[in-house]
């Protein structure tokens, strides 16, 4: 339905050779971009700079968005990133045109770093024996021209189906269950604090006080539903 790539020359040059054979343009996304390495952006790999740029990510992925990217003001941390993401994969999914009946697919270039953070973060089953394993052989999380490939919509959220060519299970263990249930109510108080205080910098009244309303939404909403998300990820594991 559609072909997509950040804005680096080589995911674009990665995905024409799918677009050309379907005369299909491939739309660029800034928000596919690479995850910004602040301070080290540019700087040689060496075990400094591998840390100082794998580790907040990887926080990100267990929930812990508050963790710094420094010296970034592209993804100054796990909202920054997640938020710019998220709004381009909520662009992609609202430019295709779904049937039920024929449900359509897009295919999205981006980078290892992105893709791999993102679902992790995003996933109602993300599979970290699995990435764990890819990183060890591949000193990355998803190899070069892997792929990663969710269903799902903004609304309901996104399931992980395969990862780099291995089938994902649909239903997670208890543990990643649990995990889950826990990283969505942890994250809705970092998500909201931030949109609050970038607010606060805009200094709007009206945005100020939309990002306070919204913020209380959405940390009440995470309180009211995670007894009954622990619950479900309980019964479901128990088979009852």
């Amino acid at each position: 339905a559609g072909i997509y790539a950040s804005e680096f020359i080589r995911a674009q040059d990665t995905a024409q050779p799918l677009a050309d054979p379907v005369g299909m343009d491939v739309m660029v996304l800034a928000g596919l971009n690479e995850i910004n390495a602040g301070w080290f952006e540019g700087h040689d790999l060496n075990i400094l700079t591998e840390i100082a740029y794998a580790l907040p990510t990887f926080m990100w992925a267990l929930g812990q968005y508050w963790v710094p990217m420094l010296g970034s003001t592209i993804d100054p941390n796990g909202v920054a990133f997640n938020d710019r993401v998220t709004e381009a994969i909520d662009a992609i999914y609202n430019n295709t045109v779904t049937d039920p009946a024929n449900p359509l697919n897009d295919a999205v270039f981006a980078h290892a770093g992105t893709i791999s953070i993102w679902t992790l973060m995003n996933v109602k089953n993300p599979d970290f024996g699995l990435v764990l394993s890819e990183l060890l052989d591949t000193h990355s999380p998803l190899a070069n021209t892997g792929q990663v490939v969710i269903e799902g919509n903004p609304t309901d959220g996104w399931t992980l189906v395969r990862w780099g060519g291995h089938d994902v299970a649909e239903t997670p263990d208890l543990f990643t269950g649990l995990f889950v249930d826990w990283r969505d109510l942890n994250v809705a108080p970092q998500i909201a604090t931030w949109h609050i205080l970038e607010a606060l910098q805009g200094g709007d009244e009206a945005e100020i006080a939309a990002a306070v309303q919204s913020g209380f939404d959405q940390v009440l909403g995470a309180l009211i539903t995670f007894p009954q998300d622990v619950f479900n990820t309980i019964a479901g594991a128990l088979g009852v």
